[in-house]
């Protein structure tokens, strides 16, 4: 053999290029612990990811699966240990506790001849299939609330911002110089028969109930003004007050454009709160 070859050969079994790494495929069949309650269990599988910095790969492999059955002796006695108090509809919550756990984040540590080969384990979890089966309706039927859910809200949104540019296109038809509170409550049951019929229901329900309390409050203040010199002063005042102040906040109105002052004056231009 020449010495340049057997050179070569003696490089190759002493070189090592980077630390030796191996993860060995895991059992098909899960690990199978009690949880929570010893009702249900957690299906746990395991993997073992090995790694030497003096080894190669080939001699790491070999080592892995000889001390692979004692390694994955040691993980299931932590997994049991972890699941007596993991909840079994929990499996995402359970693979993340396992995972963090002291035993299983810390690895196993093994020794051959001068080498030290480090084991990290890691699981993953899954719920009992017996648990699954008696929740997935539970589970079918919020999914399906969810995306009607969020249907709705797309479908509120789209209906608020037609009206809304309905409105806009009213006032330049109209050629309103703004949009106040009082012009909006006024256009806005047009705008919503343009939009959408059950919309258009419920805004034409608010503008009557509007327009039935406008004229209860114009007969209390009728009756009241007739009745008030039998009533006294005083007392006409304080009832006038308390109806127009319940008025103003069942409308939504300012009661201070109530005031003598306001009378005959035009309404100051009102800006919408977007």
């Amino acid at each position: 053999m020449g010495l340049w070859k057997r050179l070569g050969e003696i490089w190759n079994d002493t070189w090592v290029d980077g630390p030796a790494t191996y993860e060995a495929p895991p059992h098909t069949a899960p690990l199978v612990v009690p949880a929570l309650g010893d009702v249900f269990d957690l299906h746990v599988i395991v993997h073992l990811k090995w790694s030497c910095d003096s080894l190669n790969d080939a001699e790491l492999e070999k080592l892995a699966l000889e001390w692979r059955e004692g390694a994955l002796y040691i993980v299931g006695r932590i997994v049991r240990d972890c699941a007596r108090s993991l909840d079994p509809h929990q499996p995402a919550r359970a693979q993340v506790v396992i995972n963090s756990s002291e035993d299983i984040s810390g690895g196993l540590c093994y020794h051959h001849a001068k080498h030290m080969i480090a084991c990290r384990p890691y699981v993953q979890v899954m719920m009992d299939p017996r648990l699954r089966e008696q929740l997935q309706p539970f589970e079918q039927q919020r999914i399906e609330l969810t995306q009607k859910h969020q249907l709705s809200i797309q479908r509120d949104n789209q209906m608020r911002k037609r009206a809304e540019d309905w409105l806009q296109a009213f006032q330049r038809l109209e050629e309103f110089d703004h949009l106040g509170k009082d012009e909006r409550q006024f256009l806005l049951r047009y705008a919503a028969s343009l939009v959408d019929n059950d919309f258009a229901q419920v805004i034409g329900q608010l503008t009557n109930d509007r327009q039935l309390r406008y004229a209860q409050f114009a007969e209390v203040l009728d009756r009241a003004s007739r009745e008030h010199e039998r009533l006294g002063l005083f007392e006409f005042a304080s009832a006038y007050d308390k109806s127009l102040q319940t008025f103003c906040r069942q409308m939504g109105v300012d009661p201070a454009s109530f005031l003598m002052s306001d009378f005959g004056a035009e309404n100051p231009p009102q800006e919408r709160v977007s």
